[in-house]
């Protein structure tokens, strides 16, 4: 897989900088062959110290990703809601 840099994700202007979703990198990962769970990514993630939406942390680690979210002082992935489910939740649950 080939080196992904912010600015392949993101517009180029200054003034909206967009990191990707969480959903936008677990898709990025599928479509290069990587298949990894939502909770596998998370963990990934919190391991590293990076805030992720606590939909996908496993209960076990919680509490340790709100610790991050709340003291996280670099730049964040933009948090979306979305309505519908999941692309991936009926092929891995």
């Amino acid at each position: 897989m080939g080196k992904l840099l912010p600015e392949q994700w993101a517009p180029h202007s200054a003034e909206c900088q967009q990191w990707p979703t969480f959903e936008e990198i677990l898709r990025r990962l599928h479509q290069e062959g990587i298949y990894l769970h939502p909770h596998q990514l998370a963990t990934f993630f919190v391991w590293h110290g990076l805030p992720v939406d606590l939909q996908y942390v496993p209960a076990a680690l919680q509490q340790r990703a709100a610790q991050i979210n709340d003291n996280y002082l670099g730049e964040m992935a933009r948090l979306e809601t979305l309505n519908e489910p999941s692309w991936y939740s009926s092929s891995l649950y």
